[in-house]
């Protein structure tokens, strides 16, 4: 896939919304610079903003959002956001929606909040499959909740993609790589690797400075991104 081929992508952050509490390594205030969810003239300002930037070559166009827990807020707000995006598609400047959500927040109950509206694709942030390093990061949710999001999103035909990490507390190479190949199994349309970063603010950041914590140094990042990413590949493509 070319730089031309992929969606032109409009960002709304939600930082912390919906979320149950907070990941060891988790600030989106912090990672975006957005404070609080934004109010819909200024929801609408931003994607009218954005929409300047688009050219005639990229064709498709989708408004996310990230930063938060999408499907962990209420309904009533869910389905607002939504509603605001999809003005935008009605008229034709915009495709479709996308967002990230925790693999427990899909559930019948709030896919059927979604299904009247134009959303195509959802990432999950699963950053691992391992339930050691999901217990260490304060995650909250399970493998087995990944597997069960997944077999919902694939029934109602919604492109999905994994969100994963390296360098986790508690993680190590091999551990890395198992949970790569588990989610490389359940064969979704995309996956996002990142490594783990000290984020100002997280407690992560506390954990760092009292010495509990040491992160990978950028080779050992790079080098494990990279490993995951060609498996990655070659399984979903076997």
């Amino acid at each position: 896939m070319t730089y031309l081929d992929k969606p032109f992508i409009i960002p709304i952050f939600i930082p912390h919304a919906g979320c149950p509490h907070r990941c060891v390594f988790c600030d989106q205030s912090s990672i975006t610079g957005v404070r609080s969810t934004l109010p819909q003239k200024d929801v609408c300002d931003q994607i009218e903003a954005f929409l300047k930037f688009k050219t005639a070559r990229r064709d498709r166009v989708q408004i996310a959002f990230f930063g938060g827990n999408f499907l962990g807020m209420p309904a009533d707000k869910v389905k607002r956001l939504l509603a605001e995006a999809a003005e935008f598609i009605m008229t034709g400047r915009v495709n479709s929606i996308r967002f990230s959500t925790r693999p427990d927040t899909i559930d019948p109950q709030r896919l059927d909040w979604i299904k009247d509206f134009p959303v195509k694709t959802i990432e999950l942030g699963v950053q691992s499959m391992d339930e050691r390093v999901l217990s260490t990061t304060k995650r909250g949710h399970s493998a087995k909740d990944t597997e069960k999001a997944i077999h919902h999103l694939k029934k109602l035909n919604y492109e999905i993609g994994v969100q994963l990490m390296v360098g986790l507390p508690g993680d190590t190479p091999e551990r890395a790589i198992a949970s790569a190949l588990r989610v490389a199994r359940l064969k979704p349309d995309f996956i996002r690797i990142y490594p783990t970063v000290v984020v100002a603010g997280s407690p992560l950041a506390a954990w760092y400075r009292k010495g509990g914590y040491v992160p990978l140094s950028r080779e050992e990042a790079v080098r494990q991104v990279k490993g995951r990413y060609v498996l990655c590949t070659l399984n979903n493509s076997a």
